[in-house]
């Protein structure tokens, strides 16, 4: 756990960057969605594993508390620089404390992303257990684009074991998206250099490429899966 808190918390800055460059508009639009479904506004909004906040700004205005929850120090550093909701509470804590320490049906809605922590029906039980109303997952299932792929294995099997493990109803909403970079050939080179044989990349190069440049096309998949608590 030490060392995976210092990775996060060195990549923190990096991680940020990204997304904030990405050309992705899933949070506004997963925001928009969960309005759509009335499950947004709510009271009590937990961001499990949000790392530097990515969905804040599209989600706090229909909530009266939202909760970020994360491990790393410097996400939450990056979180508090980039919002400053009154109704932002931010908590330094590992999932499995936090877990530990949160009642049964404590939160409305509990929303999580791309969380690598959430790995076990054990795991997925619990966040169900800590939802008053919906429980909220979010996962990236597809980036498939032209040049990069190919040559490597992108698969996220996560999500299809979430739906394997629910013992409960559930919905799946998809996202899809398409993007486009300009990738130089000496940039493509140098990403396969230490993996590929020479011969091979320059195979792989006369292939791609026709001039210095080309375009380079990306399509990205996320599902989210929506479990609804029936009220007693």
């Amino acid at each position: 756990m030490n060392e995976e808190i210092q990775f996060w918390n060195e990549f923190a800055e990096e991680y940020a960057e990204i997304q904030s460059e990405s050309q992705v508009t899933i949070a506004k639009d997963v925001a928009t969605f969960l309005v759509e479904k009335e499950i947004l506004p709510t009271n009590t909004f937990v961001d499990l594993a949000g790392g530097c906040g990515r969905y804040v700004a599209e989600v706090i205005p229909f909530t009266q508390t939202y909760l970020l929850v994360d491990f790393s120090k410097e996400m939450l550093h990056i979180a508090a620089k980039q919002h400053s909701f009154r109704q932002l509470h931010l908590l330094e804590m590992a999932q499995k404390e936090f877990f530990e320490q949160t009642q049964n049906e404590q939160y409305d809605v509990v929303f999580t992303a791309m969380n690598p922590a959430l790995d076990s029906k054990e795991e997925l039980n619990e966040l169900l257990r800590i939802t008053r109303k919906t429980a909220c997952i979010l996962r990236m299932i597809k980036e498939q684009d032209e040049l990069f792929s190919p040559y490597e294995e992108n698969r996220d099997t996560l999500m299809s074991k979430y739906k394997e493990w629910l013992g409960v109803p559930f919905e799946v909403q998809r996202f899809q998206y398409f993007t486009e970079e300009v990738i130089s050939k000496s940039f493509f080179k140098d990403y396969f250099e230490m993996d590929i044989s020479e011969n091979e990349l320059e195979k792989m190069v006369a292939k791609h490429f026709k001039t210095d440049e080309r375009l380079n096309r990306t399509e990205i998949v996320f599902e989210l899966l929506i479990i609804t608590k029936e009220r007693k």
